[in-house]
């Protein structure tokens, strides 16, 4: 009996946060800062039991689910689980003992299969994915007021729709790599508490993007200005999405660069803090920031900088 007691109490503990987290996504403003955090349980437990103890456990918490909200508390308690196939292909990255970056891939390119799949699926099912962005959009202009309304004719509703459809592949890429690295951080925190090593990213002033970008970037961006929708609309699609990942891509590496000098000096976190902030606050500083970054790769200021300290 006094052997059973511990090895039950992480499962238990588990199951009654994982069901505070459902109660929590059914709470205004609370729920927005929830979904966020909708991977790291499955992530956690899987990290930390045996397969077998994690299938019990959660089959105990979608049924404790189930008996307290009925159908929705079942699909919200299954709705975590649909990270699971991400979750066991980190799980194997970091068993190898290989680096975090590594595992964080595996799962970002694990839950962009998991994406399309569902995306043929519901296809298959005929779910139009554009029609029903048309009818979102058309339903949300009752709420503007009538001066806007007058504004917004079937023509901007039809090129909404459209970028917004040519704009879905960065969004999924967006939002696994999101999901995953909040998972790889808030998981690796809560396993540390258990005891369990899993293998932390290098510090951000070591993060470095290879020479190679930058021709990407410049090449990316000067077909921006040149291709258009009506000319070439699978290279505009291609364009139209590498930028803004590209972009996001030199901000990390001026966010890095930033991180390096401040280090070095001795200058604390302000700089590269107040640089995050300000993108925040004014996203179009972004395109500055990247510029940064692209500079550091491209004539690799860190290095001089280092030569002169």
């Amino acid at each position: 009996m006094n052997r059973i007691l511990p090895s039950l109490r992480l499962p238990l503990l588990w199951v009654a946060g994982y069901l505070i987290m459902l109660v929590l996504f059914l709470v205004p403003v609370l729920n927005l800062v929830t979904i966020n955090f909708i991977m790291v349980p499955v992530f956690f437990l899987y990290m930390a039991v045996s397969r077998t103890k994690f299938a019990l456990t959660a089959a105990a918490a979608l049924l404790a689910a189930y008996l307290l909200g009925g159908t929705l508390g079942l699909v919200l308690g299954a709705l975590p689980l649909f990270f699971l196939p991400s979750v066991i292909a980190m799980q194997r990255m970091y068993r190898k003992r290989n680096l975090a970056r590594l595992a964080i891939l595996s799962g970002t390119l694990t839950l962009l299969a998991e994406l399309l799949v569902l995306l043929v699926v519901s296809k298959l099912f005929g779910y139009n994915l554009v029609e029903s962005l048309r009818t979102m959009l058309t339903d949300s202009l009752v709420s503007l007021p009538e001066a806007w309304k007058s504004m917004v004719t079937p023509e901007t509703i039809d090129n909404s729709v459209y970028y917004v459809i040519q704009s879905l592949p960065v969004f999924m890429i967006a939002f696994c790599v999101w999901y995953v690295f909040v998972c790889h951080a808030a998981g690796r925190w809560l396993l540390r508490k258990t005891g369990v090593t899993v293998p932390a990213l290098s510090p951000v002033r070591k993060w470095k993007l290879p020479k190679s970008l930058v021709w990407y970037y410049l090449a990316v961006m000067i077909l921006d200005f040149m291709v258009k929708p009506d000319s070439d609309p699978f290279l505009f699609t291609v364009v139209w999405n590498l930028l803004p990942l590209l972009t996001f891509a030199f901000a990390v590496q001026a966010l890095s660069f930033l991180s390096y000098v401040t280090y070095h000096k001795r200058k604390g976190r302000f700089l590269p803090a107040a640089a995050v902030c300000l993108t925040i606050l004014f996203p179009p500083f972004i395109y500055l920031f990247s510029m940064v970054g692209l500079f550091d790769t491209m004539f690799a200021i860190r290095e001089r900088f280092a030569d002169k300290s």
